[in-house]
């Protein structure tokens, strides 16, 4: 395998553990919510921006 295939599959395997990782949210929500005794209102801030930096944050990486 060349130096391209090594790289095509890392970044593949990123964005599986991505993908994961926003999955399991989910339903962690109300463990976290409680643990951090917070309210719905800080969770959707909490989901919001982190879904708003990783678009941010691949628009950037695409230039």
């Amino acid at each position: 395998m060349n130096k391209n295939t090594y790289t095509i599959v890392i970044i593949y395997l990123l964005m599986m553990l991505i993908g994961i990782i926003e999955n399991v949210k989910g339903p962690l929500i109300l463990s976290i919510k409680t643990f951090y005794s917070v309210d719905y209102t800080m969770m959707g801030l909490f989901l919001s921006v982190g879904s708003l930096g990783f678009i941010l944050s691949t628009f950037l990486e695409g230039f």
